[in-house]
């Protein structure tokens, strides 16, 4: 692993004591990256960089703060012994959550040899969508994509953010990595914006029975969907 120059940089121009916030969350990544490595040489490096900026910080705190950071008995019911032991909690935490999100289960696997999610995860690999736009994208009906959508969500395979009145939903960090690493399987080419934007216009303008290849599964949605219409109805 190459040394984190940014880091440097940023100590060099802020001080090893007044650091971004978001510096700790990306150096839980890099370690979780170099723990997972094969190469030694990986996690090596970090620990020696690491090692650097704590002798940098050390030189720069407070008596009280270096007391706390070595651990001293008297340091641990003042101020600074909480806040240290804080840091620790909070970074634990960070690193964690950092491995969490990037590790698939077996669920997953379940996931990319299913007929009816299988699509969902192909379609979101190549772009962020909405409820609507994923209906369009996989040929699925409204209330199908929101049910199956519901079921990814629990599985923590899909999540959404809010863009103004729009659901926006996306892959995880574990299903995206285990997607990219299932390779041929869920394939599927990148296009541009614009050319989305065109295909979608067009899909829209043909019939219903065009929008979609026919398929087993797809007919047997429809009789079923047509059934439960029947039932309401009655």
């Amino acid at each position: 692993m190459k040394r984190w120059t940014h880091l440097d940089s940023l100590v060099a121009d802020q001080g090893p004591l007044t650091l971004p916030y978001a510096v700790y969350t990306e150096l839980a990544e890099r370690l979780r990256e170099a723990a997972g490595d094969k190469d030694p040489a990986q996690i090596r490096a970090l620990a020696a960089q690491l090692e650097d900026l704590l002798v940098q910080a050390s030189a720069g705190a407070e008596p009280e703060a270096r007391r706390a950071a070595r651990r001293d008995a008297a340091s641990r019911s003042t101020a600074s012994g909480h806040a240290f032991d804080l840091g620790q909690i909070s970074f634990a935490h960070q690193f964690a959550a950092d491995i969490a999100a990037k590790r698939a289960d077996a669920g997953f696997e379940q996931l990319l040899a299913s007929e009816s999610l299988a699509p969902y995860v192909r379609a979101l690999r190549a772009d962020d969508l909405t409820g609507v736009e994923l209906a369009e994208e996989i040929g699925h009906r409204p209330e199908t994509v929101s049910r199956n959508l519901r079921k990814l969500r629990e599985m923590g395979a899909v999540d959404y953010r809010r863009e103004g009145t729009r659901l926006i939903n996306f892959l995880t960090p574990a299903t995206r990595d285990l997607a990219e690493q299932a390779g041929g399987r869920m394939m599927r080419t990148r296009l541009s914006p614009p050319v989305r934007a065109w295909a979608r216009s067009e899909k829209r303008e043909m019939p219903e029975f065009m929008r979609v290849a026919p398929t087993f599964a797809h007919e047997l949605e429809t009789v079923v969907t047509e059934k439960d219409a029947a039932l309401a109805d009655t």
